[in-house]
């Protein structure tokens, strides 16, 4: 990760394997703006909510995300492990083995309260389907 004064940028990787979904991805993130900790250190997410109860000043920022997906079985899509009775499932080769999610948002804090507005993208995941766009509105509230 690369970290400054008011931004950060860094690399994603994940790995799902089950019953549910199996595949991979790699992605990009940044924030730009005025806030306290970091997003990707273990203990970001402690030092953060610790950190906005003792500070008073507001902190600020825009954030986005980039993720690939590497799509090699997805039952919410397949039908599931065995059920392959439902006329709403895909074959393999009828889903998009590559998929792509982006956010872009931003996010407001003061003390231990918190709004957060942001976009999502999806592409298409399966053959004949449309990419998605929604929006979504967050009350944040760290006790």
């Amino acid at each position: 990760m690369l970290s400054v004064t008011y931004g950060e940028l860094g690399l994603m990787a994940g790995l799902k394997a089950g019953s549910l979904r199996t595949q991979f991805s790699g992605g990009a993130f940044f924030r730009l703006g005025k806030y306290s900790g970091t997003i990707n250190s273990p203990s970001s997410r402690m030092e953060m909510m610790l950190s906005q109860k003792r500070n008073k000043k507001i902190q600020y920022w825009l954030f986005g995300r980039a993720q690939g997906k590497s799509v090699l079985f997805d039952a919410t899509l397949n039908g599931g492990l065995f059920n392959k009775t439902s006329p709403h499932w895909f074959t393999m080769d009828q889903l998009h083995k590559q998929v792509l999610q982006a956010e872009l948002g931003f996010v407001v804090v003061y003390r231990q309260f918190g709004l957060q507005f942001g976009y999502t993208y999806l592409s298409p995941e399966f053959k004949g389907g449309i990419a998605h766009i929604w929006g979504g509105l967050q009350l944040i509230y760290n006790y």
